[in-house]
């Protein structure tokens, strides 16, 4: 399975300005405006899609699927961004249960890439980097901008957090994806997740400030996986 932007276009959920968390002021230096993001809507593959009909679970009657995340940090020329959260809170309507992170790719990346990457998944359910097939669901999975430093946290967990950090001669800008395989109560049909977005940004001279997605977008970025 080849996933990328062509074969699986991101379709944006939302696009605006990043706000100071209340109570804090607002620096606009030289004129300039806030720190421009937009937050992709997320993109659901079901286990069988991406395993196979004979794979079967490996913890009884939960169900499995693949998701990925993307967002654009936009900084003008003014702006210097230091680093970038992506949040994600995971939860299951109708199931006192709740869904987890089952494995996350990225989890950890040092070093700049801007090539196809090529992947399996595991029967037992993890990421791996390969350069030929071992068995299990081959992907293959399209990083076309270079990638600065990102650790991830959250792998078993309800909440789920990637950080992206600049780097001296890799400045944070452009487009980010992000996959995660996501475990979900078998009383639940679909799961909902919550994106959240904040950023720590200098403008000019001033020094870095924290910039989230206002509340009034916040409200609306949670999204249903599945059906």
């Amino acid at each position: 399975m080849h996933i990328s932007e062509t074969n699986f276009p991101i379709e944006e959920a939302w696009r605006g300005e990043l706000e100071p968390p209340p109570g804090q002021p607002v620096f606009r230096s030289g004129g300039g405006g806030l720190l421009k993001v937009s937050i992709g809507r997320p993109t659901w593959w079901p286990g069988e899609a991406i395993l196979g009909s004979d794979w079967h679970s490996p913890a009884g009657d939960r169900k499995y699927g693949l998701a990925r995340f993307a967002i654009t940090v936009a900084p003008d020329e003014s702006q210097t961004v230091k680093s970038a959260d992506l949040n994600i809170e995971l939860t299951a309507p109708g199931s006192s249960e709740r869904p987890v992170a089952f494995d996350l790719y990225p989890r950890e990346l040092n070093q700049i890439r801007k090539d196809s990457l090529k992947l399996t998944i595991s029967p037992a359910l993890s990421f791996m980097e390969v350069e030929a097939a071992l068995g299990g669901a081959e992907l293959t999975l399209d990083l076309t901008n270079a990638v600065p430093v990102i650790t991830a946290y959250g792998v078993g967990q309800t909440a789920v957090r990637w950080r992206f950090k600049s780097q001296a001669a890799h400045p944070l800008d452009g487009s980010r994806v992000v996959y995660a395989i996501i475990e979900r109560p078998s009383a639940a049909h679909t799961v909902e997740a919550k994106i959240r977005l904040s950023a720590q940004t200098k403008t000019g001279f001033t020094a870095y400030m924290l910039g989230q997605v206002p509340q009034n977008a916040a409200d609306s970025l949670t999204f249903t996986l599945g059906s």
